[in-house]
């Protein structure tokens, strides 16, 4: 449940993010060099011929929005490398795990324990009940320090005024 709950947190704040920078952006060349790269390489290599003109007007932030959507849809397995790329593609942050003082290392072999215990059920190593207090409190810090260095650059990238939540504690 915790996995899924960091999973869930994950997708959620992409896609909250992605609306922050669409809301807050004039225009699509304002988007960071990655996030430029991916909508253009999406766009490029549909097979509709006229998949170009999704990106007139305001279309490119629809575009970008529902990209974010179906990319977060399919995460599935929270671990580092796939949040590392997600965030690349889709909010120009280079590197996320950065933001974890645990770091991607920490994160990836708790997943890979829920991974254990979802594919061997009954047969999974037994995880107690301290190894689970201390990924409760891991993953509670790490979603801490995400949520609030996101904030920042997502504000910073956007170049805005207004921050795209509240900070926590």
């Amino acid at each position: 449940m915790l996995c899924a709950a960091w999973e869930s947190y994950q997708e959620a704040v992409i896609v909250e993010g992605v609306k922050y920078i669409a809301e807050e952006l004039a225009s699509p060349k304002s988007l960071p060099k990655s996030v430029k790269k991916y909508l253009s390489g999406h766009v490029k290599t549909d097979k509709n011929d006229l998949r170009p003109m999704d990106l007139a007007g305001d279309g490119w932030r629809d575009l970008y929005l529902g990209l974010a959507k179906s990319s977060t849809e399919s995460l599935n397995t929270p671990k580092s490398d796939r949040l590392v790329e997600l965030y690349d593609r889709l909010l120009g942050i280079a590197d996320i795990a950065a933001l974890w003082t645990v770091g991607g290392q920490a994160i990836d072999a708790f997943v890979s324990v829920r991974g254990k215990i979802a594919h061997n059920g009954r047969n999974a190593p037994y995880t107690k009940a301290s190894t689970l207090r201390a990924y409760i409190d891991m993953i509670d810090k790490a979603v801490r320090e995400h949520d609030n260095k996101l904030c920042d650059l997502l504000k910073a990238t956007a170049a805005a005024a207004r921050q795209p939540w509240r900070k926590t504690a």
